[in-house]
């Protein structure tokens, strides 16, 4: 909850640019309409109002005020992506199109055209400083003097991480094979599985070693 500048799309120019706070000072006036949240984050409301961006956007809708959070936003991740099939195979279908994506209320039909004002949470996710935003886990990273690589969801052929992982699975069950494979005595072999971690990875790698040789 650091603090920001306002962008400079906002719709009224003498706002673009000025420092934000995203929580409100520990000092304020007991007069202040916010007094009792003094030191506390601020509500997407007081954001977006100190951005005249609700008072704008009310405008726009007739005077029609914006809620926090709508129907479409609240859905998950996996119901947002599972409509958007479902618009999706609708409006390749003449049947399907006509019954469906014709009703207003659609959640299907929604999914695909979210409005950009449909509440609080979608106008300010849409803001540009917060789209450009960085993750906590990236600014640490990169402060350490690192670098900090997100890989595609879903891709793991794109993530090195795989590939060593790949390399040790094979190994591991190619010395496990040879190690139980060429002991006379299974009872000892089982013995070692009782070990430590530490003294079963050293005599495992010792006989690893041995049959290798």
């Amino acid at each position: 909850m650091h603090s920001t500048t306002i962008p400079d799309d906002n719709p009224f120019p003498h706002l673009q640019g000025l420092h934000q706070d995203m929580v409100f000072p520990e000092d304020l006036p007991p007069d202040y309409i916010h007094y009792s949240n003094h030191g506390q984050p601020k509500g997407m409301k007081i954001v977006l109002e100190e951005r005249g961006l609700l008072a704008h956007i009310a405008a726009q809708n007739g005077g029609k005020s914006v809620i926090g959070e709508c129907a479409n936003c609240k859905m998950s991740q996996r119901a947002q992506d599972k409509a958007t099939r479902e618009a999706t195979s609708d409006l390749s279908n003449s049947f399907f199109a006509n019954s469906n994506t014709d009703n207003e209320d659609s959640p299907a039909r929604d999914a695909i055209h979210k409005s950009s004002t449909c509440c609080m949470q979608r106008i300010m996710s849409l803001q540009k400083d917060f789209v450009t935003e960085k993750p906590k886990l990236q600014v640490i990273i990169e402060d350490a003097g690192h670098k900090c690589y997100f890989f595609p969801k879903f891709h793991c052929e794109l993530n090195p991480i795989e590939m060593y992982w790949g390399w040790v699975n094979i190994h591991m069950h190619f010395y496990l094979s040879v190690l139980f494979s060429a002991a006379d005595d299974s009872l000892e072999v089982c013995r070692h599985w009782q070990m430590a971690p530490s003294q079963l990875a050293s005599a495992w790698f010792q006989s690893c070693l041995m049959h290798a040789q």
